[in-house]
């Protein structure tokens, strides 16, 4: 049996702060147990629903194309007539 982890010990795991992570299980659904008032979390689960978030993502959001970038010519290059 899988070992369950309190929000502080899935945070670390996740490496994010663990007000991020309690954001995420309001917006989420993420899975988890309480034990009176406390939440408990199974590792496998909370991965697993992150992979599946993952490829919702990338299937659903194509990454744009990155618009070419003018190189830096100053703060007063258009003052100055450089353009």
């Amino acid at each position: 049996m899988s070992s369950k982890l309190t929000i502080d010990e899935m945070a670390a795991e996740l490496r994010i702060c663990t007000r991020t992570f309690r954001r995420l299980i309001k917006k989420r659904n993420i899975p988890h147990y309480r034990v009176g008032r406390a939440l408990r979390f199974d590792r496998s689960e909370v991965e697993a629903c992150f992979r599946v978030a993952g490829d919702e993502r990338s299937a659903d959001h194509a990454r744009p194309t990155p618009r070419p970038t003018r190189p830096h010519r100053g703060r007063f290059a258009d003052r100055l007539g450089l353009d």
